[in-house]
């Protein structure tokens, strides 16, 4: 097994070289003991050795690489448009929520003070006089003054955070 790897490492690095050095050809040989080796020019001929001849591509050239890395960092710039782009696209989408929210915010306060003023408002008979002294709401109304003002004082909290969550 570790010949086995030696040899596979060794046929590498010989291939590795002869692409460095634009040889264009490699001679693969098998003696007979079935050992396996890689050369760079034919090996002599021997009974029961047998020879293949291996093309091999040469590397690019200077001018490939120059070109290659010049789409590289045309892409690495587009890339890094694209997500400063995408960065901008989201930016302005939170801001539109959170002015959408901010402006939710504020018309549900109105509408709480509004409904707080009408509770407010007393009715004829919204008054009883205990004792025959100073008038007091009736419950059922003090209930609901009770309730509106809670909404409103939750409408204020709510629209106090949007606004500080708000980015210029």
């Amino acid at each position: 097994m570790k010949r086995r790897n030696l040899s596979t490492i060794a046929a590498i690095g010989l291939l590795w070289v002869c692409v460095a050095t634009a040889e264009e050809e490699v001679y693969k040989s098998i003696d007979a003991q079935g050992r396996v080796t890689y050369s760079a020019k034919p090996p002599p001929e021997v009974p029961g050795e047998m020879v293949e001849e291996v093309k091999i591509r040469p590397g690019p050239t200077a001018e490939q690489v120059q070109q290659a890395e010049q789409q590289a960092k045309a892409l690495q710039e587009l890339t890094q448009q694209t997500q400063e782009k995408r960065q901008e696209q989201r930016q302005a989408q939170e801001q539109a929520k959170t002015l959408k929210d901010l402006s939710k915010a504020e018309q549900e306060l109105r509408e709480a003070t509004s409904v707080l003023k009408e509770a407010e408002e007393t009715q004829p008979g919204g008054y009883y006089y205990p004792g025959g002294k100073k008038p007091v709401l009736e419950p059922e109304q003090q209930k609901r003054v009770e309730a509106a003002r809670q909404k409103v004082q939750q409408a204020k909290e709510a629209a106090q955070a949007t606004r500080q969550n708000r980015q210029p």
